[in-house]
């Protein structure tokens, strides 16, 4: 018995002095680990044909001394391995020593088709120039190009600094791309070329903003909530000199102002602009006031049709609620004109400047308006309210 052992440990020496050794990973002493980034220190790697379930010979060493099948790691979890360069191998990482094979429980890893070395010639792999550089998945369909080949549920990362859970890149069902780690940094760069056909951003280094292009455009900066902008990318406050100005929420109407009422920049007062009048115009409300509030108010009149034989121009009225006395008092805001002739105004009086009281309209109106003859005569309205100060 002690005759054949010699025997064999000779043949085998032979043989793997007869053929070249290719360190795995390139380095040959390689460190393990578990799927929860432990030390695999009670694990073992199984090494076989590539397709197949039988066992081939790995080596601590490039002389060709031969490692037991498994390789079973220890302290440290490490392990000297060399293969022959020529062959193609199945490997399987195990988290026990199974003995024979390992149980299907127990495997971490396997991966089929790996090349012994940069020129392996056997095996059946697909990879047309001996996969010099690649990591084929060990789930079916990989990624057919590139250095890294990938199936689609696979994923790829690192341990976490504080070691107590894996960071890694993976895809979803809609091939989007998702990190664990939450957040990616980026340098600070000149901004590229735009190109036709692509979105592109990046970090800038020139006004030390997100930066981006669309379609080959031109570069502008990203809109990001902050001091002036809220997070549907808003603006809610404008800048006077270092102080902020806040905007109020409430959209403002149709021809109104903006103004300050000393918390915030509201729409304020309000426009009318009518033309073609023949008749005398009702009180008409144009505004009510949430608080009683100082205001002004003027009016514009022109005649725009003179009448067959004699007009008047009316006079304009603002007529609000004192917020003193509660009283409702009108304001003569024009004069009438008799003048019948196109471009006759109702000359302005001084503006009304007035306190209206909170809750109670804010009116205009026309009172005298003649027209005799066939032709009535026609007269364009121009009533502006503005306030509270």
């Amino acid at each position: 018995m002690k005759k054949l052992a010699f025997l064999i440990a000779l043949l085998n020496a032979v043989s793997a002095g007869a053929q070249t050794l290719s360190p795995f990973m390139g380095v040959a002493n390689v460190q393990f680990f578990g799927n929860d980034g432990a030390l695999l220190t009670s694990g073992c790697l199984y090494v076989f044909a590539a397709g197949t379930s039988t066992q081939a010979a790995s080596y601590s060493d490039s002389a060709g001394t031969l490692n037991t099948n498994p390789v079973c790691f220890g302290s440290g979890a490490r392990a000297s391995i060399w293969l022959t360069t020529a062959n193609f191998y199945k490997l399987q990482l195990c988290s026990a020593n199974d003995g024979v094979t390992c149980s299907p429980s127990d495997v971490l890893y396997s991966v089929d088709n790996l090349p012994g070395g940069a020129s392996g010639g056997g095996g059946g792999s697909s990879c047309a120039s001996g996969c010099l550089g690649f990591f084929i998945s060990g789930t079916a369909s990989p990624s057919t190009s590139g250095t890294l080949r990938l199936a689609s549920g696979d994923s790829f990362g690192w341990r976490n600094a504080a070691g107590s859970a894996n960071l890694l890149f993976s895809k979803d069902a809609n091939d989007q791309l998702g990190w664990a780690g939450g957040s990616i940094k980026f340098p600070l760069v000149g901004a590229p070329a735009c190109i036709a056909g692509f979105s592109q951003l990046w970090s800038d280094n020139s006004a030390n903003r997100w930066k981006m292009c669309n379609n080959g455009g031109t570069a502008s900066q990203v809109v990001a909530s902050g001091n002036d902008i809220d997070a549907t990318d808003a603006v809610k406050d404008v800048h006077f000199g270092s102080s902020q100005a806040p905007f109020s929420s409430t959209l403002p109407s149709t021809n109104q102002f903006l103004a300050w009422n000393g918390s915030q920049i509201v729409g304020t007062g309000a426009a009318v602009d009518l033309t073609a009048q023949a008749v005398n115009i009702s009180n008409t409300t144009i505004i009510t006031p949430s608080a009683n509030g100082f205001y002004s108010a003027a009016c514009w009149e022109v005649v725009t049709q003179q009448a067959t034989t004699s007009s008047t121009l009316p006079q304009c009225t603002v007529s609000f609620t004192d917020a003193d006395s509660s009283v409702v008092i009108g304001i003569p805001l024009n004069t009438q004109n008799s003048g019948n002739t196109i471009g006759a105004v109702a000359l302005p009086l001084q503006p009304g400047f007035f306190y209206a009281k909170s809750g109670q309209p804010i009116q205009y109106r026309t009172a005298g308006y003649a027209s005799s003859g066939g032709t009535p005569m026609q007269y364009s309205l121009h009533f502006r309210l503005v306030g509270p100060f």
